[in-house]
């Protein structure tokens, strides 16, 4: 029987695989399968999402590849895959699997467990009508297993980062899309066991070689550098053609990928169209110097091998955008009886690095003006303003848009502030989409004493993605519009809406509903959690306002998971008020839009008293979610 080629990426998360993967499989020859080592568990056990959008169960594609291989899905024993796993796919068993004559009682075992993959990388070929398979698992022992099966030409894609961006990129919080109907996140490690890892694991992986597996190796650097360079070194190792256009975008460092079945992943695997490529150095700034040298340290001789330097090595200048003239922009800080906290928010301002013309117009609603504020700096001036429509913060807001005449608006709350480097990034980001009229990033909320990254994981935002989700990442202190556009065309902030709450919503349904909304899905503004937020325990509001949102925007309760989202807030809210009759009215209504809406059962459990209301979100924010 004819061997089944196969590209295996080795090498450890976080480190561009999932990219690489994607960019692979837009080549006319080649099909991507995402982690298959996973495929037992979350796929036939657990039905999570493919790359396709749809749950492995209904996607077309796996379909037919479980009939082929096995007669169906339900004829695979996952839990057997799962015990044979535990006995030969193990790094512990990695010194065995070296050497064949010390196998004993294992090649059994191995020639079972190795059937399962042999059938299902031939079914995907056959499906596909593709002659190279991809598989990212990055499971050392896994690339050991399959370099023993007489059916599969094994070829090694060994991809490396610099190991201190790998340690760091392991401590954030990133929500796993692949799980529908709850919030589900990948893993965390420390840095120090993620430098162990790493420098076991490519010795390890470099040792494969040892069994005649061929083997190209990538450094994510390189290809962020110059991504199809590395694209064509290992097409070259799958003996393949490569069509720069199949896979470039329309700008330098960017990928034109489409969906691909990826069984699991990052997920990143779920966004399309033109995908930056960037290095995402981030690691160089905020990762703490004890972290770093400790992984520095740990690492040290691998580092040296891999050409990546002990020092931390001179920031490399972004060359997203040729801008030649910056526009000017005006940001709107409207501010209530917070002094303390408003001179953080100004100071955060005034520090951007932005290269061109930046106004400050504080807005004080409610409160005697500041006039000390008042600054005629050339490059930084601060203008101090009374609100003079609507109390709250959408006039304030709307007053501030009004009282300037810049090309751009971007908002900040007094009691949140930016990094030094957001208003340059997102103006980059909006400059590069000439069509957008809106732009967002991602945020670090800070709660207590934890601090915790909400990532969108798109580049774009859709209405339907705000109406299936509020989306809090995308918060209003992150907002940056063209003012033409809010003074024609998706309009001001609407004041009125309850109190202002929820304004950042409607505004946000708005100006997708005219075109999507460009996002920099890094997280460039630190928002503030607990005690200081106006909205933090005003439940009545909260829900007169999402009935304003259903009011004024029909599709909430039209669209089944955005209704269940709506009706299940309102229960939870009325819960919060110890209204149990209207708790049980927008209960039955979340259930009948959509039954797995997890705010209805915590709704039910706060009015039944089995748990206490503040209990339930006081633990939600200290993961940096809300209800």
């Amino acid at each position: 029987m004819e061997e089944t080629t196969l590209l295996y990426v080795g090498g450890l998360g976080r480190s561009g695989s999932t990219l690489l993967e994607r960019a692979l499989a837009q080549l006319p020859d080649v099909c991507g399968l995402g982690e298959v080592v996973y495929l037992w568990e979350r796929g036939i056990r657990n039905d999570e999402r493919c790359g396709c959008g749809e749950p492995f169960s209904t996607c077309p594609f796996w379909h037919e590849v479980g009939q082929r291989a096995f007669g169906g899905w339900d004829q695979v024993d996952a839990e057997r895959v799962a015990a044979l796993g535990a006995r030969v796919d193990d790094v512990k068993f990695v010194p065995r699997l070296m050497l064949p004559d010390r196998f004993g009682g294992l090649r059994e075992l191995l020639t079972e467990y190795l059937g399962y993959y042999e059938r299902l990388y031939v079914a995907a070929q056959e499906v596909s009508g593709c002659r190279v398979v991809v598989d990212s698992s990055k499971i050392t022992s896994l690339a050991y297993v399959l370099s023993h099966s007489p059916r599969i030409d094994l070829r090694l894609v060994h991809i490396l980062r610099d190991p201190r961006a790998v340690a760091y990129s392991w401590t954030k919080v990133v929500r796993r899309h692949d799980v529908e109907h709850t919030e589900a996140f990948m893993a965390r490690y420390s840095p120090s066991y993620m430098a162990m890892l790493y420098a076991g694991h490519h010795v390890l992986l470099e040792a494969l070689r040892l069994r005649g597996v061929r083997s190209v190796r990538v450094r994510y650097e390189d290809f962020a550098d110059d991504p199809l360079r590395e694209i064509r070194r290992v097409a070259a190792l799958g003996d393949l053609d490569i069509d720069p256009e199949a896979v470039s975008g329309q700008v330098k460092h960017t990928l034109r990928l489409g969906a691909v079945h990826t069984v699991s992943g990052n997920p990143s695997r779920f966004r399309t169209g033109d995908i930056a490529v960037t290095r995402d150095e981030k690691w160089r700034t905020e990762m703490p110097r004890r972290q770093r040298g400790l992984v520095t340290v740990l690492t040290a001789p691998v580092m040296l091998a891999y050409r990546y330097p002990a020092a931390l090595p001179q920031r490399r200048e972004q060359n997203l955008a040729d801008v030649e003239s910056w526009p000017s922009v005006a940001a709107v800080l409207p501010t209530h009886d917070r002094p303390v906290l408003m001179r953080r928010a100004l100071e955060s301002i005034r520090a951007q690095d932005y290269a061109g013309p930046l106004e400050t117009v504080i807005v004080f609603d409610k409160a005697e003006p500041d006039r000390s504020l008042v600054s005629d700096d050339p490059r930084r001036p601060v203008r101090v303003v009374r609100n003079n429509r609507t109390p709250g913060l959408a006039g304030a807001r709307n007053t501030g848009i009004l009282t300037s005449d810049s090309d751009l608006v971007a908002f900040l709350d007094d009691d949140d502030h930016w990094k030094v480097s957001k208003l340059s990034r997102q103006v980059m980001a909006l400059l590069a989409e000439p069509d957008a009229e809106f732009a967002t990033t991602a945020m670090t909320i800070e709660y207590e004493d934890r601090s915790i990254d909400r990532l969108a994981d798109k580049d774009r935002v859709s209405h339907r993605d705000l109406l299936r989700s509020r989306m809090a990442m995308l918060h209003s202190s992150s907002f940056l519009a063209r003012r033409e556009s809010l003074l024609d065309g998706v309009g001001l902030v609407d004041e009125t809406i309850p109190r202002s709450m929820a304004e950042d919503w409607d505004l946000l349904l708005r100006a997708a509903k005219r075109r999507p909304i460009a996002h920099l899905d890094e997280p460039l503004i630190r928002v503030q959690w607990g005690p200081t937020s106006y909205f933090a325990d005003q439940w009545q509001t909260r829900n007169e306002a999402r009935l304003w949102m259903l009011e004024h925007h029909p599709e909430l309760a039209t669209d089944r998971r955005a209704a269940g989202l709506s009706y299940g807030k309102l229960a939870f809210g009325s819960a919060m008020l110890g209204r149990r009759r209207e708790t049980l009215h927008w209960s039955r209504k979340a259930l009948r839009a959509d039954w797995r809406q997890p705010r209805t059962v915590l709704a039910l459990l706060v009015a039944c008293r089995v748990v206490r209301g503040q209990w339930v979100v006081d633990q939600l924010n200290k993961r940096g979610h809300g209800i």
